[in-house]
Protein backbone atom coordinates (compact mmCIF):
# COMPACT_ATOMS: atom_id res chain seq x y z
CA UNK A 1 0.00 0.00 0.00
CA UNK A 2 0.81 3.49 -0.62
CA UNK A 3 0.18 6.73 1.33
CA UNK A 4 -0.39 9.86 -0.67
CA UNK A 5 0.21 13.08 1.24
CA UNK A 6 -1.34 16.29 -0.26
CA UNK A 7 -3.32 19.21 0.29
CA UNK A 8 -7.00 19.28 -0.90
CA UNK A 9 -7.52 21.80 -3.82
CA UNK A 10 -10.82 21.16 -5.39
CA UNK A 11 -13.41 18.94 -5.10
CA UNK A 12 -15.94 18.94 -8.74
CA UNK A 13 -18.91 16.28 -9.53
CA UNK A 14 -17.72 14.80 -12.97
CA UNK A 15 -21.17 14.47 -15.04
CA UNK A 16 -22.62 11.32 -16.99
CA UNK A 17 -21.11 11.27 -20.33
CA UNK A 18 -19.71 9.18 -23.41
CA UNK A 19 -16.95 7.91 -24.01
CA UNK A 20 -14.29 8.18 -27.01
CA UNK A 21 -15.25 4.62 -27.93
CA UNK A 22 -18.91 5.18 -28.15
CA UNK A 23 -19.92 3.91 -24.76
CA UNK A 24 -21.52 5.98 -22.10
CA UNK A 25 -19.77 6.16 -18.55
CA UNK A 26 -21.26 7.35 -15.40
CA UNK A 27 -19.61 10.08 -14.08
CA UNK A 28 -18.78 10.24 -10.08
CA UNK A 29 -17.17 12.93 -7.50
CA UNK A 30 -13.70 13.83 -7.93
CA UNK A 31 -11.17 15.27 -5.58
CA UNK A 32 -7.83 17.54 -7.01
CA UNK A 33 -4.92 17.12 -4.41
CA UNK A 34 -1.57 19.15 -4.65
CA UNK A 35 1.41 17.18 -4.16
CA UNK A 36 4.76 17.58 -4.38
CA UNK A 37 6.78 15.40 -6.57
CA UNK A 38 10.16 14.11 -6.21
CA UNK A 39 12.84 14.71 -9.21
CA UNK A 40 15.54 12.44 -9.60
CA UNK A 41 18.30 15.56 -9.22
CA UNK A 42 16.53 16.15 -5.61
CA UNK A 43 14.27 18.87 -6.48
CA UNK A 44 11.02 18.83 -6.13
CA UNK A 45 7.69 20.17 -8.11
CA UNK A 46 4.25 20.13 -7.30
CA UNK A 47 1.28 18.81 -8.69
CA UNK A 48 -2.10 18.35 -9.02
CA UNK A 49 -3.95 14.63 -8.68
CA UNK A 50 -7.31 14.06 -9.33
CA UNK A 51 -8.98 11.17 -7.36
CA UNK A 52 -12.47 9.52 -7.85
CA UNK A 53 -13.95 9.83 -4.25
CA UNK A 54 -17.36 8.95 -2.63
CA UNK A 55 -16.56 10.91 0.29
CA UNK A 56 -16.97 14.77 -1.70
CA UNK A 57 -18.63 16.27 1.63
CA UNK A 58 -15.56 15.37 3.69
CA UNK A 59 -12.95 16.70 1.27
CA UNK A 60 -14.80 19.73 0.87
CA UNK A 61 -14.27 20.44 4.50
CA UNK A 62 -10.91 19.69 4.29
CA UNK A 63 -10.19 22.32 1.53
CA UNK A 64 -6.65 23.89 2.23
CA UNK A 65 -5.70 21.02 4.80
CA UNK A 66 -3.03 18.88 4.44
CA UNK A 67 -4.45 15.13 4.22
CA UNK A 68 -3.12 11.66 3.63
CA UNK A 69 -4.72 9.01 1.94
CA UNK A 70 -4.42 4.77 1.44
CA UNK A 71 -3.73 4.71 -2.87
CA UNK A 72 -3.30 1.96 -5.02
CA UNK A 73 -1.54 2.94 -8.58
CA UNK A 74 -1.71 1.32 -11.83
CA UNK A 75 1.14 1.80 -15.04
CA UNK A 76 2.79 -0.06 -16.56
CA UNK A 77 6.19 0.04 -18.83
CA UNK A 78 6.77 3.71 -20.27
CA UNK A 79 3.19 4.94 -19.16
CA UNK A 80 2.08 7.84 -16.28
CA UNK A 81 0.99 6.25 -13.16
CA UNK A 82 -2.34 6.56 -12.10
CA UNK A 83 -3.31 6.98 -8.41
CA UNK A 84 -6.54 5.51 -7.25
CA UNK A 85 -8.05 5.81 -3.23
CA UNK A 86 -8.03 2.37 -1.70
CA UNK A 87 -11.27 0.55 -1.45
CA UNK A 88 -12.76 0.85 1.67
CA UNK A 89 -10.96 4.01 2.97
CA UNK A 90 -13.22 6.27 4.94
CA UNK A 91 -12.36 9.58 6.36
CA UNK A 92 -11.16 9.86 10.04
CA UNK A 93 -13.37 11.37 12.56
CA UNK A 94 -11.68 14.33 13.21
CA UNK A 95 -10.42 16.30 9.90
CA UNK A 96 -7.31 16.72 10.54
CA UNK A 97 -6.35 13.24 11.98
CA UNK A 98 -2.73 11.97 11.19
CA UNK A 99 -1.38 15.15 9.72
CA UNK A 100 -0.28 16.25 13.12
CA UNK A 101 1.99 13.15 13.80
CA UNK A 102 3.39 13.08 10.00
CA UNK A 103 4.87 16.42 10.81
CA UNK A 104 6.37 15.59 14.48
CA UNK A 105 8.11 12.79 12.57
CA UNK A 106 9.70 14.79 10.32
CA UNK A 107 7.42 14.00 6.86
CA UNK A 108 7.76 17.17 4.48
CA UNK A 109 4.99 18.31 2.61
CA UNK A 110 2.91 16.19 0.11
CA UNK A 111 5.26 13.27 -1.46
CA UNK A 112 4.16 10.01 -2.51
CA UNK A 113 5.79 7.09 0.27
CA UNK A 114 5.32 3.53 0.23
Amino acid sequence: MLTLYGVVHSTYRQPDGMGRDGKPYTGGSKVQLLCDEQLSNGESRTSILTLGTSHQDWFDNNIGQEVQLPVGALGGRGQQVTFFISKGWSPPDENRAGTDALRAAGADRFAAAG
